[in-house]
């Protein structure tokens, strides 16, 4: 077998060892700077407004890193994201 060929095979052979290795995705819907203050001052039914407007981008992250970026849509009863750009 030549070393292409052998590097190739034990590229396919890594992929599908790190397919069943769970990562956490996180859809970021916005942020907003505030003081502890104002923190401390939340109560229950509270709004927090954030910096982002529905259309926005949400920004999706693997593991804190941002990977890609999608729309919020809705999915019968649940809200979903819709996947509309991937990082290479």
């Amino acid at each position: 077998m030549t070393k292409s060929k052998e590097a190739g095979s034990q590229k396919r052979e890594t992929s599908l060892l790190l397919d069943h290795v769970q990562v956490e995705i996180e859809a970021v819907l916005g942020s907003r700077r505030t003081t502890i203050g104002e923190l401390k001052a939340l109560v229950e039914n509270d709004l927090v407004p954030l910096t982002t407007s529905l259309s926005d981008p949400v920004e999706l992250r693997v593991n804190g890193r941002t990977i890609g970026f999608g729309e919020i849509v809705a999915v019968a009863d649940n809200f979903a994201v819709r996947v509309t750009s991937i990082s290479q």
